[in-house]
């Protein structure tokens, strides 16, 4: 091999090192947020306020949006009369409980709706062993409140170029939060422990969601660590220095 030649695996191996990695750098914007509150809420059996819609920052940004990522939470809380038919001093069965539930739906953007997801909330009060006196603070008619609050969530991701363009530009995304009372169920093991007035009950829920966006800024960034085809010149580069300097001395 020429003295040339071992020049050129040199000079290769060093430029390869130096070259530049050219890549679009991922960038994420804080999230926005918009909520429904649980009182006067789209479902509040206490109120007979009108729907809230969620309403978000569209992403109004020069560079292409890459994902929209939405974290949607909803919440209730439940309130039901139970008129009990035991004695003040017994305790109800094992296995007495009553289950309360409600389905929460998100649907959005308006006009397009790519998004309609829904999910149950439902929370359960066991009865099992319970004293209506000492445990259940029954009232002067004999009769106690069951009352409970929860909340659910779900993670969703858009990438769709069609989806992407709904959520770009200047103005809002507006997404409407629909929750539907799903039912009362009651296990009695004797159907005669208890009663539920007109088998209903208070509801309330709410919902906040957030979405983060993320997009490529199109910024040229260096690699940290080479690429194996920039180690394996940089081998070249340094066998030709080390021939160089032997053949030099």
């Amino acid at each position: 091999m020429s003295l040339s030649g071992i020049s050129k695996y040199t000079v290769a191996g060093l430029l390869a090192l130096t070259a530049p990695f050219v890549g679009a750098t991922q960038m994420t914007l804080p999230a926005v947020t918009d909520s429904v509150p649980l009182s006067g809420a789209d479902f509040d059996t206490s109120t007979s306020n009108p729907p809230n819609p969620l309403v978000l920052d569209q992403f109004n940004n020069a560079q292409p949006l890459s994902s929209a990522t939405f974290d949607f939470i909803g919440s209730a809380e439940f309130m039901v009369d139970i008129v009990p038919n035991i004695a003040r001093e017994a305790s109800f069965l094992a296995g007495t409980s009553v289950t309360m539930s409600l389905d929460l739906v998100l649907d959005g953007p308006r006009n397009s709706n790519p998004i309609n997801r829904s999910f149950t909330l439902s929370h359960t009060f066991d009865l099992s062993g319970l004293i209506c006196q000492d445990d259940l603070f029954c009232r002067g008619n004999n009769y106690f409140q069951l009352t409970g609050s929860l909340s659910g969530q779900f993670l969703d991701q858009i990438i769709g170029a069609a989806d992407l363009g709904l959520f770009e530009g200047a103005g809002t995304v507006t997404f409407d939060v629909k929750a539907t009372r799903n039912q009362i169920t009651t296990n009695d093991p004797n159907p005669t422990q208890f009663i539920v007035p007109g088998g209903d009950g208070v509801y309330k829920a709410g919902a906040t969601m957030n979405i983060v966006y993320t997009y490529d800024d199109g910024a040229t960034t260096t690699p940290t660590v080479p690429a194996p085809g920039i180690l394996v010149m940089l081998g070249f580069g340094l066998v030709g220095l080390g021939t160089m300097r032997r053949r030099m001395g």
